[in-house]
C-alpha cells in the first residue's frame, strides 16, 4: 500500500512540473497597465448677458468647433442662452453636459458648465455663501460643481468647476479666501480617493494666500507651472501688459491607488479664431496620464 502511495505522489510531482515548465513566465514589462490620458480645457467663454458680452454667437460657434479634441472641458461665464451653442456645436464630441442653470433670487445662474467625452456618474453644486458688497459678482449664484466622470479601465474621476470672486481689492481677497475654504470643504465632502481635478477661473495669481492655501489644504499640484517652471502662462486677455494676470487654472492630485502625471499643459485660445478672439480670457490645456497602482 506505501508502495502505491508513493507511486502516486511521484507522478502527480512530475505532472505537476510538467505543467510548469510548460507555463510562460510573465515578466514585469509583460504585464498591462490600465493608464489612458486625459485632456482637460478650462476656460471663461466671456458669455455674459447682453449687452456686456459681445459676439456671443459668432464665438460660441467657434469655441465648440474649437473644443472637440479635449476629453473633459469646464467653462465659465456660461450665463447667457447664447453659450448653448457651445454643447449644441460641440456635440457627440461632448455628449455628457452639466450645465448650472438654476439662479437665485434677482440673480443669475452659476455660470457653470462641464462638457465630457465620458459618463457622468454623479453631479452637485454648491454656492458659495459670501461675495463682496456692492460687486457685480453679487448678480451672479458663483458656486463649485462637481462633475463625476466614469472612465473605462480606470473608474471614477472628480472634476471640480469654479468661478471665484472677481476683482483685486482687500475685501475681494478676503472673499476669495473664504470661498477656497468653501471648495475645500466640498472636495473633502466628496472625496472618495479617486483622481481629482479642480479647475476654472480663480480670480487669484500665483503665490498669494489664495493660491497658497488653497494647494496646502488639499495637497494639489498646479499642472501649468508643474509643466512649465519659467513661463509666465497669463491668461487675461490684455494687451496692456502691467494687467496681464495668470488667474485661470488646472489643480489635480491623484487619488489613492492612482499615478496621475501632468504631460503637457500650454495656454490656448491666445489667438483670433476667423477674426474673433474666443474669449476676454484664454483658456488653459492640460494633458495627464491616468493610471491604476
Amino acid at each position: 500500500m506505501i508502495d502505491k502511495i508513493n507511486q502516486a505522489i511521484a507522478q502527480n510531482l512530475n505532472l505537476l512540473s510538467s505543467n510548469t515548465n510548460n507555463k510562460p513566465v510573465l515578466k514585469p514589462e509583460d504585464k498591462k497597465e490600465s493608464s489612458m490620458t486625459l485632456d482637460v480645457l478650462t476656460l471663461n467663454s466671456w458669455m455674459l448677458p447682453s449687452p456686456l458680452g459681445k459676439n456671443k454667437v459668432e464665438r460660441a460657434g467657434r469655441i465648440g468647433d474649437s473644443i472637440k479634441f479635449f476629453d473633459v472641458v469646464g467653462l465659465q461665464e456660461t450665463f447667457s442662452d447664447d453659450s448653448k451653442i457651445i454643447g449644441k456645436t460641440t456635440g457627440q464630441n461632448h455628449p455628457y453636459q452639466y450645465r448650472q442653470d438654476k439662479g437665485g433670487f434677482l440673480t443669475l445662474n452659476s455660470g457653470l458648465t462641464t462638457l465630457s467625452k465620458y459618463e457622468i456618474a454623479e453631479t452637485e453644486f454648491k454656492p458659495f455663501s459670501y461675495s463682496t458688497m456692492f460687486s457685480s459678482d453679487q448678480l451672479a449664484r458663483k458656486g463649485v460643481m462637481l462633475t463625476r466622470l466614469k472612465v473605462p479601465n480606470i473608474g471614477y474621476i472628480d472634476i471640480y468647476n469654479t468661478h471665484t470672486q472677481s476683482n483685486s481689492h482687500t475685501a475681494d481677497h478676503i472673499t476669495r479666501l473664504a470661498q477656497n475654504a468653501e471648495i475645500v470643504d466640498f472636495v473633502l465632502k466628496h472625496d472618495k480617493g479617486y483622481p481629482t481635478f479642480i479647475l476654472g477661473d480663480f480670480n487669484m495669481e500665483e503665490n498669494t494666500g489664495e493660491y497658497n492655501l488653497l494647494k496646502s489644504a488639499l495637497g494639489l499640484n498646479d499642472s501649468f507651472r508643474e509643466v512649465n517652471p519659467g513661463k509666465p502662462g497669463y491668461t487675461t486677455n490684455y494687451h496692456v501688459e502691467e494687467s496681464k494676470k495668470r488667474i485661470d487654472y488646472i489643480f489635480y492630485k491623484p487619488g489613492n491607488g492612482y499615478n496621475v502625471q501632468a504631460l503637457n499643459s500650454e495656454v490656448v485660445f491666445d489667438q483670433p479664431i476667423n477674426g474673433l478672439y474666443a474669449s476676454d480670457h484664454f483658456g488653459v490645456h492640460s494633458q495627464f496620464k491616468i493610471g491604476k497602482k
